[in-house]
């Protein structure tokens, strides 16, 4: 007995979108939790899908192209909240750098540290180096925080963004 190659490529076809959409998920959730690179997951899958899939179901250069630059984005835009946040609240450079710093450093502490680091680089710098008061060097630090919360949320949609540009050029261009 023989199975007709018309269910061999149905098969195929289930398995490939199957590790597609499992690696997809896992790249929206990276997107929001700091554990994953989320927004490089998505494009990695983008990658890998082009080398499984069949011809009709690869990803163009042009969605490769707005991909890169949804991934891109979402990076610049994650790194630079938090001193924008910063500078929105009255910061001066040193709490936007320290604001800066404070994201870095906060990236090795899963979640708390990222959403503190910022917020804590602000702060410690406006108060020491910059010679800020107890009050405005907290109105600098909130900046950071709410920066910090800007940028992820920009990041998560650039990662859903990326998504739908990825389904949209596979599925119907």
């Amino acid at each position: 007995m023989t199975i007709p190659p018309e269910v061999l490529d149905i098969a195929g076809d289930i398995g490939v979108w199957t590790l597609t959409g499992l690696l997809l998920v896992i790249g929206l959730v990276g997107s929001v939790l700091p554990i994953l690179p989320g927004t490089l997951i998505l494009m990695v899958t983008a990658v890998i899908h082009y080398f499984i899939a069949d011809a009709d179901q690869r990803p163009g250069v042009t969605g490769f192209v707005i991909l890169g630059i949804l991934l891109a984005l979402s990076y610049i835009l994650e790194s630079m909240a938090s001193a924008a946040g910063a500078k929105q609240f009255g910061s001066t450079k040193w709490g936007i750098i320290g604001a800066l710093i404070g994201g870095v450093v906060g990236m090795f502490f899963n979640i708390p540290g990222l959403l503190l680091g910022p917020f804590i680089g602000a702060f410690v710098a406006e108060l020491l180096i910059a010679k800020q008061s107890l009050k405005d060097s907290a109105r600098s630090s909130h900046g950071a925080f709410w920066g910090t919360i800007g940028g992820m949320v920009a990041k998560a949609i650039c990662a859903l963004l990326m998504v739908v540009v990825f389904l949209v050029d596979c599925l119907w261009l």
